[in-house]
């Protein structure tokens, strides 16, 4: 009884925090989908935390002033989302154009959102080369 008692509970706990790194996952995806290809801005605002509305805000600037960021996309994919132990915060490793980076979600009100603030948003030029990229 004891030990199925434990394979339940150990069961749950694998279940629940991949289910809960999924989602995360999900948002950081739209999210990054939202933000460095499809330019949706009030996406981003609605998949992040209060506290980056100005970072996204900057971008939305920043877009307006180059007409290539919306012809040359950039290649991203999800490498890889951690969840700390509390399950309230998320790690999640992208690339952009070939290039790693991190973006950093919470979780706020029972929901995943990404955190613009503590990510690595734009720390490389998605037009490949150098670092603090105009898009």
């Amino acid at each position: 009884m004891k030990k199925s008692v434990l394979i339940f509970v150990v069961s749950v706990l694998f279940f629940g925090c991949s289910s809960e790194q999924k989602k995360a996952e999900r948002i950081a995806e739209k999210f990054l989908e939202a933000y460095y290809i499809s330019f949706d801005f009030d996406k981003c605002f609605e998949l992040s935390s209060p506290s980056s509305a100005p970072k996204i805000k900057d971008k939305k600037t920043m877009i307006g002033f180059n007409p290539l960021a919306k012809e040359q996309p950039p290649t991203i994919a999800v490498v890889k989302t951690v969840i700390d132990e509390s399950a309230t915060m998320a790690q999640c490793s992208y690339t952009i154009n070939g290039a790693v980076q991190s973006l950093a979600l919470l979780k706020l009100s029972g929901h995943w959102l990404v955190d613009a603030v503590a990510s690595d948003l734009d720390a490389v030029s998605v037009f490949g080369g150098g670092h603090g990229g105009f898009a």
